[in-house]
């Protein structure tokens, strides 16, 4: 018999691990600071000054070390956060009321 089913033949639910927990929840956080972000410099795009060019090429050659898969994934995450709070601080400071 299939171990994996639980009384009455049914597929028992498989267990998440808490890492994998924390990872999807890291996940939806980095993808809704992503969207506030977006949304916050979209309606105020009209009161804003205009931004100065960045250097996307500096943060593109920093040094990134080489982590594990999971570790790798986290990082990818809050590193997302980290952009949307940078976006959402340089709308707020070119505002102009």
């Amino acid at each position: 018999m299939n171990e994996s089913l639980g009384q009455g033949g049914c597929e028992a639910p498989k267990r998440i691990s808490c890492g994998e927990q924390v990872s999807i929840e890291l996940d939806k956080m980095a993808a809704r600071a992503k969207d506030v972000a977006a949304r916050l410099s979209e309606r105020l795009d009209c009161m804003t000054r205009t931004e100065p060019p960045r250097d996307e090429l500096a943060a593109a050659t920093k040094c990134v070390e080489t982590f594990p898969p999971f570790f790798s994934g986290l990082r990818s995450s809050y590193s997302a956060i980290g952009e949307a709070l940078n976006t959402i601080e340089n709308t707020l400071r070119r505002l102009e009321l």
